[in-house]
């Protein structure tokens, strides 16, 4: 049975094959990959990414904490500055392991494809179903809570989660190397909260002269991070 017959509209379901993965970053391709490259003039590099700990507390989402790292453990004996002579008399090494638990969303992070779903009518029956990019379906192809009896131990333990399909992990098998293109809306708009739409955004980008192609990577500076 065909995984969908009707995709939502504006949608890119099946542009890129009935069992995509990737959507848009498809676009990705050796070509622009050398495109970016010829634009390269100074050579120095940044980070896009906040601390792992930042932007601090929970105001932003109650359910999402700050990483906590930790020390594993020896016998009981925490993990850490431990010196090897406690098990090996004539070790002289000193050694530490930690562990860390992570909400993966508190911080930068990337967002996998299973992120975002919706309840639609993928087969024209009537039923809405939960389902994410290309028809990919909760309960069969992403695991997780809600779904407490669909659990798969192949996979994942009971109350565990997981992906099959659209996993964050296949932007690391493709890589992720393209001509990035900055619309600098805290220039635009100032300091202050400001609601950006598709009229705000084209308005900043003529402002800026900023042209993006296909398969460009679009960097929005908000601000944020700076205040």
């Amino acid at each position: 049975m065909k995984r969908w017959t009707r995709r939502p509209e504006g949608s890119t379901w099946g542009d890129f094959g009935p069992d995509d993965e990737l959507g848009r970053l498809n676009l990705l391709t050796e070509e622009k990959v050398l495109q970016a490259v010829r634009e390269v003039r100074a050579g120095k590099v940044f980070c896009l990414s906040l601390p792992l700990d930042l932007p601090g507390g929970n105001v932003l989402n109650p359910r999402r904490h700050a990483p906590t790292l930790k020390p594993t453990f020896r016998e009981g004996t925490p993990y850490l500055n431990f010196a090897m002579s406690q098990v090996q008399p004539e070790a002289v090494d000193v050694l530490s392991d930690d562990q860390v638990t992570l909400s993966m969303q508190y911080s930068t992070q990337w967002d996998g494809l299973c992120h975002v779903g919706a309840l639609f009518d993928i087969q024209g029956d009537g039923q809405a179903r939960r389902v994410y990019y290309n028809g990919y379906a909760a309960g069969v192809d992403v695991f997780g809570g809600a779904d407490p009896d669909t659990s798969d131990a192949a996979c994942c333990p009971p109350g565990g989660s997981f992906a099959r399909k659209l996993s964050v992990s296949r932007y690391a098998e493709k890589g992720m190397q393209g001509r990035g293109v900055l619309v600098d809306l805290a220039r635009a708009f100032g300091p202050g909260r400001t609601l950006v739409g598709l009229t705000q955004l084209q308005a900043a980008m003529r402002e800026q002269q900023v042209v993006v192609e296909p398969g460009d990577m679009l960097v929005l500076r908000t601000g944020f991070a700076e205040a």
